[in-house]
């Protein structure tokens, strides 16, 4: 007797579980062209049937597994780049097979690190399509960062913030295992400051960022 129970008994191939992980963790702006909080909820409970050796063990995986097979047989011929994020997300291996499914999506993936890397400045900090992309996703009015002398009181309080955000209690180092400067250490050489090597050079920097702002108030205090 067939146990329908069991993922793998229903009738449609099981897409690669761990893909889809690595596809949602890292390519976020790809997992969300497939819209809806349908294909996600989905997701999520076909990834806790995974996580019980592919036994659906309560109603509501049963149901969704049910909705599985339901939704496989309506959509596995779309090859559409959203179609076919949604079939990740449903686990289902469509039209394109598997290996095809994951060609067609390293193809987008290749097209989000373009666009990524064109939003970065190699030098350090974004450029000015980066600064108009978050503005246009996030509604972030980011400026650039301030390079020359710090002398008027809007400079000296954007580049004492920032100095301090960033580098009082860093978020990583400020090399990589290659002995190359971190995207965080550039990031200092966007604000006309020497590109840190090691923590005492943040520590330095955050200090100066804290004089900056202290700077600051004093001046605002003389008005």
């Amino acid at each position: 007797m067939i146990d329908e129970f069991y993922i793998h008994n229903r009738g449609s191939a099981v897409f690669d579980p761990s893909y889809a992980v690595e596809l949602k963790t890292h390519y976020p702006e790809l997992w969300e062209k497939s819209s809806g909080t349908a294909g996600d909820y989905v997701f999520n409970v076909l990834m806790e049937i995974v996580e019980q050796d592919g036994y659906a063990m309560t109603p509501e995986q049963v149901k969704v597994l049910d909705l599985r097979d339901a939704w496989i047989a309506r959509h596995s011929r779309d090859t559409s780049v959203p179609a076919l994020i949604a079939q990740v997300k449903w686990l289902a291996i469509g039209q394109l097979g598997e290996p095809g499914m994951k060609r067609a999506i390293a193809r987008e993936t290749d097209i989000v690190h373009y666009k990524r890397a064109r939003l970065k400045d190699p030098k350090g900090g974004l450029t000015a399509a980066g600064r108009k992309f978050f503005k246009r996703t996030e509604g972030a009015n980011l400026k650039p960062g301030v390079m020359g002398p710090a002398d008027t009181p809007e400079k000296l309080r954007r580049k004492g913030s920032f100095l301090t955000r960033f580098f009082t209690n860093p978020s990583g180092p400020m090399k990589d295992e290659k002995g190359r400067p971190t995207r965080l250490a550039l990031s200092a050489a966007a604000w006309g400051e020497p590109v840190p090597q090691n923590a005492e050079d943040a520590a330095a920097l955050a200090a100066k960022g804290r004089r900056m702002l202290e700077r600051y108030e004093k001046r605002k205090k003389k008005k």
